[in-house]
């Protein structure tokens, strides 16, 4: 079962950049590579675990957790205009027991087979 606590993990991005994102409908939770190995239900709950990682992501990403489909909308109207490349994403219950990192590789792996197969 999902948390349904409205939450949005930030990764990547610079202090500025984050607090574009901060408001007080939601949680915005900064996930450092210090904390990228952790499940996403995890993060979300609010646990700091820190763990080395020296194999860490460039992407910037953004994960939104019980946000309506409104709410996107606007949150991803929001992210365009601050970073156009970063990589978007919900929370799903299957991708709530991965960790941050294995999340994020899926989505890279996603979006590059996308890239190959746009151009045949």
């Amino acid at each position: 079962m999902l948390n349904n606590q409205k939450t949005v993990l930030v990764y990547g991005f610079s202090q500025e950049q984050s607090s574009v994102l901060n408001s007080d409908k939601y949680d915005t939770v900064i996930v450092s590579k210090e904390m990228i190995n952790m499940k996403l239900k995890d993060i979300i709950d609010g646990l700091r675990f820190e763990t080395f990682e020296s194999n860490s992501s460039k992407e910037q990403v953004v994960v939104f957790n019980n946000f309506t489909d409104e709410e996107l909308k606007i949150m991803l109207s929001i992210i365009k205009g601050i970073s156009p490349n970063a990589i978007k994403a919900v929370v799903t219950p299957t991708s709530i027991n991965w960790s941050f990192k294995y999340l994020v590789e899926h989505l890279v792996e996603e979006r590059e087979w996308y890239k190959a197969n746009a151009k045949k």
